[in-house]
């Protein structure tokens, strides 16, 4: 979590302080009321670091910030405590590109990451990891995806997800053994596996996929 940057007598007399003023510094979008209410140190109450170790939990909880400093000044016997926060980018638009088989509509009701919220790397590796399971379920294991940021003014991201599928992974044969009550086509049939032919190109007919084996 965040620094706490303590620029304050030595740390014997920093108990037991009142708190003069609570101020908030850097931030642009977020509100201050936002920030004061998740907070637990407020103007009047006595100063403990644990409970600025805790506000600062909660404030990068919230997704909003990436860094978050705290400067503890003193004030005669009082303190003033200054929450220095560092907005993360709010993601303006998402684009897909090279979707290919899977229609956009359908990634659009999958995915989570939406305009209009902070960008998270964390978040957007998990949408990368989602999409591949995505494209996998369709008989495309070797899908490639990666993403492209764009800096824009305002604090704002353009995000676009390059999609690249590859070839898909197809059924050139399926054999069955130990089946004596049915046939292998009747297995095969009944597992909704189909082998590669003529009209694969028009119908997409052969395409591995897993699930239909669970």
């Amino acid at each position: 979590y965040g620094n706490i940057e303590k620029n304050i007598a030595p740390r014997k007399t920093a108990f037991n302080k009142i708190i003069y003023a609570v101020r908030v510094k850097g931030n642009v979008r977020v509100g201050k009321g936002f920030i004061i209410n998740r907070i637990e140190v407020h103007k009047g109450g006595e100063y403990s670091i644990k409970k600025i170790d805790d506000s600062v939990k909660k404030l990068y909880k919230t997704g909003y910030f990436k860094n978050i400093l705290v400067n503890v000044k003193p004030h005669g016997n009082r303190l003033t405590v200054t929450f220095i926060v560092s907005e993360r980018p709010f993601i303006k638009s998402i684009k897909y590109t090279g979707n290919g088989s899977v229609s956009i509509k359908r990634i659009k009701k999958i995915i989570n990451v939406k305009p209009d919220k902070p960008y998270s790397s964390y978040e957007i590796n998990k949408e990368i990891r989602i999409l591949k399971l995505i494209y996998s379920a369709e008989g495309y294991y070797n899908a490639k995806v990666k993403v492209k940021t764009k800096k824009l003014p305002g604090n704002y991201v353009s995000v676009n997800f390059i999609i690249n599928q590859n070839q898909p992974v197809m059924v050139k044969k399926v054999e069955f053994k130990g089946n004596t009550s049915f046939s292998s086509g009747k297995l095969a049939s009944v597992m909704g596996i189909k082998t590669v032919n003529i009209l694969t190109w028009i119908t997409g007919t052969g395409k591995f996929k897993k699930a239909k084996l669970n």
